[in-house]
């Protein structure tokens, strides 16, 4: 079985950018094709654009044999995205979406949280909070709207 850094599928990929990469891109300040662990993973800057919420967000990706996967992270706000497009997407997305708690053990279903569009599947999740701050997960499934979609996962950390 490969390791996660020299996978060739989203189903992997996906999983150490969402459960190992996420966590520690929300700290920094620097363009992330310039961060070691991304470089050492085979990415590629796509370049940097604008959010909606989270400012100004620097985008790479990296092709896998089933598809395409992309990771953002924002430079305003502690905001990483991960979206995975391509024939594995949905089997990483779902996969991903099964095993939540190994992104954090103490997430729970958020349902507070209004989705944009009701025809978007949204799963959102949070964990408790800790000093006023939680981590939020959301699981964002746009193919009922855009059947080309990418599969979206982005975590945050809001204050409460």
């Amino acid at each position: 079985m490969a390791t996660p850094s020299h996978a060739a599928d989203l189903e992997e990929l996906g999983r150490e950018a969402v459960i190992e990469l996420c966590p520690r891109l929300m700290d920094i300040e620097t363009p992330l094709a310039e961060e070691s662990q991304i470089v050492s993973r085979g990415y590629s800057s796509e370049g940097t654009h604008e959010h909606a919420r989270a400012g100004t967000v620097d985008y790479v990706f990296r092709q896998a044999d089933d598809g395409e996967i992309r990771i953002g992270n924002s430079w305003d706000a502690n905001f990483c995205q991960v979206s995975v497009d391509g024939p594995g997407a949905r089997r990483a997305f779902d996969g991903m979406l099964a095993d939540y708690r190994l992104i954090d053990n103490t997430l729970f279903p958020d349902p507070t949280a209004p989705s944009p569009d009701e025809r978007l599947e949204l799963t959102t999740l949070r964990t408790p909070a800790i000093d006023e701050v939680y981590l939020g997960v959301q699981f964002f499934d746009a193919s009922a709207i855009d059947a080309g979609a990418p599969l979206i996962i982005q975590q945050y950390l809001l204050e409460e």
